[in-house]
């Protein structure tokens, strides 16, 4: 129900406010009517749809969710609710000439409603149109046995197999620098590329880096940030069936992010912020965390449709493994209601929803393991981090 910007401005439409008045005026309007006594059971209902209707079918073009090029759906509805609504004022007053002015004029409303309507659609399907003639096409002429032209399409290049470098070193395959690592080693994924089938194990000591920026910096559970920034892969690792990453004791698998503070219209609380790295596990691919082991996942873990549990490959952490998600926290009420709740009778929830989401392949936790959860929460224009909430575990967390 956000305005949008007047005239790209900073300023925005006062929808909120003006949507507020009308309440007002329509229930001052309403209550008149009521208290004259000159009215029938049924009458009220249809005059709040009609008046609505129209009220909103006005203010949605100043809305933020408003654009030209897409076919108003919320406009529509305006329509049918004024349709509905003066159809039912005709019926108690199909007797009564009074309604006849009244009934010419809306009948010009609704047909400049729909006359605009329809002018919203031809834009639509135009700007569609449009668009898709822009789309560039890049052909290439090959020869064929049957010695005829044929025209077919670029196809991108298979994704090759994934670099890593230890400090300055490069390495060609994960086996190799897994070999070449010593305790304190941080192996990082170079480029974007497929593991193949086989099993990879990181020893104790060593962490394997999915990258979210050129600095290889680690994801950490501090590392949280005051403004939100649109989510985007940096860095992607794709596991081929057979693959097998196992993550001894004292061993690390990172996928890096920064998690945000802000919440409200700027997405969630805790949600993964600015470039990510990202692991895409095939059917058949396996990840699994063993005791002592530590899987820290602030960017994602999915699968190849970014469906969840459909062709995914799966994690597992056995009993004294370790995972470490994001908390994303949706329409947070603030620190003065959030105050106003602590040691409260009723134990209100100061959020309408969470999400846990960041390995989205099915994951397996044996009795034992534990899943940490991490968010943060801007209060008073400063930032207050939580850290270390026992999710999923044997005893003292949401889920045991």
């Amino acid at each position: 129900c956000k305005g949008s910007s007047i005239f790209g401005s900073s300023i925005l439409w006062p929808t909120r406010e003006v949507e507020i008045v009308f309440y007002i005026i329509l229930f001052a309007k309403l209550w008149a009517f009521f208290k004259t006594g000159n009215y029938s059971k049924g009458q009220l209902f249809p005059r709040i749809m009609l008046s609505y209707g129209m009220f909103r079918f006005v203010e949605e073009f100043f809305r933020v969710s408003f654009a030209w090029n897409k076919m108003p759906l919320t406009h529509i509805w305006c329509v049918i609710s004024m349709i509905l609504g003066w159809l039912i004022l005709q019926k108690h007053y199909a007797y009564k000439p009074v309604l006849h002015a009244s009934s010419r004029i809306m009948k010009r409303v609704l047909r400049t409603a729909l006359a605009i309507l329809l002018a919203l659609q031809n834009l639509s399907m135009n700007t569609s149109l449009a668009q898709a003639k822009e789309l560039p096409v890049t052909e290439q002429i090959v020869d064929v046995p049957v010695q005829e032209k044929a025209v077919i399409p670029d196809r991108p290049a298979a994704t090759a197999e994934a670099t890593w470098k230890i400090g300055s070193t490069s390495y060609s395959s994960l086996s190799a620098a897994l070999s070449a690592a010593s305790s304190g080693s941080v192996i990082v994924l170079a480029a974007d590329g497929t593991l193949g089938a086989g099993t990879y194990t990181i020893p104790n000591g060593v962490k394997l880096l999915i990258p979210m920026d050129s600095s290889n910096t680690l994801g950490a559970t501090d590392g949280y940030v005051a403004t939100y920034s649109t989510p985007s892969d940096y860095r992607i690792l794709t596991m081929d069936a057979g693959a097998k990453i196992i993550v001894a004791n004292g061993g690390s698998l990172n996928v890096a992010s920064k998690y945000s503070a802000q919440g409200q219209d700027n997405g969630y609380n805790g949600t993964p912020s600015g470039p990510h790295g990202k692991i895409i596990m095939n059917q058949g691919s396996n990840i699994t965390i063993q005791s002592g082991g530590e899987l820290l996942c602030f960017g994602f873990i999915s699968g190849p449709n970014k469906t969840s549990g459909v062709n995914d490959g799966t994690v597992t952490v056995q009993s004294g493994g370790i995972v470490r998600e994001l908390f994303q926290i949706r329409d947070f009420r603030g620190g003065t209601a959030t105050s106003a709740m602590n040691n409260n009778s009723n134990k209100v929830f100061p959020f309408s929803q969470y999400f846990v989401q960041n390995v989205e392949v099915p994951i397996t936790f044996n009795s034992g393991s534990t899943d940490y959860v991490y968010s943060c929460v801007t209060m008073s224009s400063s930032q207050f981090p939580m850290a270390d909430i026992k999710f999923v575990t044997n005893s003292g967390g949401l889920f045991n």
